[in-house]
């Protein structure tokens, strides 16, 4: 059997190498009848191909368009014209799998004419010999995969998102079913993969809006004891957080129990990315500390505009714990608007039956996060943490990089006031992001500190 399937394969790539470009597979059932082509109705012309009793026919295009298929037996049409659109893709071809015809009427056997000889649309010689071999290669790889799957029995879930097409763009069907029936799932669009989530847009019809939704990836029994805490911990700090500005809005989560697993997912305000990009990629197109004035003036109103934000988390009692340039949004036109987000590692005291369930040797960002995060774990810190990870964003993004690369350089605290000095910052504000890296906490100021300064 697993010769038949390489036997099948080296057919279907011999059978694609002989035949590109665009093409219709015609399956129509009419013993010696003859496949006809055109661009309208009335101007059909015949093809040189023959329609089989059992299997179908691949018709191939010469360009993009609207197409009229029909079959005929002598002058006798056995089927009313189909019409069809093929576009080009990136594949630069169209593969119609689904019968374009319906059955063959009955009593339509009498004529014997023979249909015009003139040239054919395709002009193309050899398209019988290609599917007869894409006719065998597709039963062989059939076979092989019923052989295949006889042994090994498929998950019951697949882990991951596909389309008929194989492209990640759809929600997968195990997913559709257990959404409200608010939300668009048909018409959803696959937006990104995170480590342990899936992105998807659609339109909210309740909202009237496009919103996300993310959804937990399905996990081992082990992953989970590690992730399903972090994404209900995230989401409930989110709703405790509703109404203050800092993070985007979150509108509902749902578990459902389908089969032997559990499905985690919810839905939130969506950052368009026409108006919103990561600080991150502010940071990577900039390349260099800033340069001019103006550029100087933007990255402080922006430093400004985080301090406040995480502020604000502070006096809601949550600690972000994981803040860096990768965690944080801005406006495309409006800098000193930002929102902050993902909080599955977050900390927040009214919350902390979530908290308590999550890996005590969670690991921040090396380049963000304080030398306490690292050797103590995520329980023992406190809002200074944030503001050292706020003290390193503010440096990068007004001297283009991050000041420690190495826990040594953390430790250590090399001169970081100079930097920021030669960018044309006060000596006042140089200190004070030098004063919110410290390696020690009891060190660092404190938020009203910090906005009194920058703020």
């Amino acid at each position: 059997m697993k010769c038949l399937s390489v036997v099948a394969f080296l057919l279907l790539v011999q059978s694609v190498t002989m035949a590109t470009g665009l093409y219709v597979w015609v399956d129509a059932k009419g013993d010696g009848a003859e496949i006809w082509c055109g661009d309208s109705p009335e101007s059909l012309r015949a093809t040189g191909l023959k329609a089989t009793p059992n299997s179908g026919v691949r018709l191939q295009l010469a360009r993009a368009g609207e197409y009229f298929v029909t079959v005929k037996k002598g002058e006798t049409e056995l089927y009313k014209p189909q019409s069809v659109v093929v576009s080009e893709e990136e594949t630069k071809r169209i593969t119609f799998r689904t019968a374009l015809l319906p059955p063959p009427p009955p009593n339509n056997r009498g004529s014997t004419a023979t249909p015009p000889t003139e040239e054919t649309p395709t002009g193309q010689g050899g398209l019988h010999v290609v599917a007869a071999l894409v006719t065998v290669g597709a039963i062989a790889v059939v076979a092989g995969a019923l052989f295949m799957r006889s042994r090994n029995k498929p998950a019951k879930h697949s882990t991951e998102v596909r389309t008929n097409a194989g492209s990640k763009k759809c929600l997968p069907v195990w997913l559709a079913e257990t959404i409200p029936s608010y939300w668009d799932a048909e018409n959803a669009k696959f937006h990104r993969e995170g480590g342990v989530a899936w992105i998807f847009l659609s339109r909210n019809r309740k909202l009237n809006r496009m919103t996300v939704l993310k959804v937990l990836k399905p996990q081992s029994t082990e992953g989970q004891q590690l992730h399903v805490p972090l994404f209900e911990n995230e989401y409930a700090v989110m709703k405790h957080l509703e109404g203050s500005g800092v993070q985007p809005e979150v509108f509902g989560r749902h578990m459902t129990e389908q089969e032997d697993r559990k499905i985690y997912w919810y839905e939130m305000e969506y950052l368009d990315e026409s108006q919103w990009m990561p600080l991150l990629d502010l940071n990577a197109t900039r390349k260099g500390p800033v340069a001019t004035e103006v550029q100087l003036q933007k990255a402080l109103m922006m430093v400004a505009a985080l301090v406040a934000k995480v502020d604000t988390l502070h006096s809601r009692h949550v600690i972000h714990a994981d803040l860096s340039p990768h965690n944080i949004m801005i406006k495309r036109d409006a800098v000193s608007e930002v929102r902050v987000i993902d909080f599955g590692t977050a900390y927040c005291e009214p919350l902390k039956h979530f908290w308590l369930n999550i890996s005590n040797d969670r690991i921040c960002k090396l380049n963000y996060g304080p030398p306490e995060q690292w050797s103590g774990g995520i329980r023992k810190i406190n809002e200074s943490a944030d503001w050292y990870a706020m003290g390193i964003t503010a440096w990068e993004i007004i001297c283009g990089e991050v000041p420690f690369k190495t826990r040594a350089e953390h430790l250590q605290a090399p001169r970081v006031v100079e930097p920021l000095l030669q960018c044309g910052l006060t000596e006042e504000k140089a200190r004070m992001i030098a004063q919110m890296m410290s390696p020690d906490p009891s060190r660092r100021p404190s938020g009203s500190q910090i906005l009194k300064v920058l703020g």
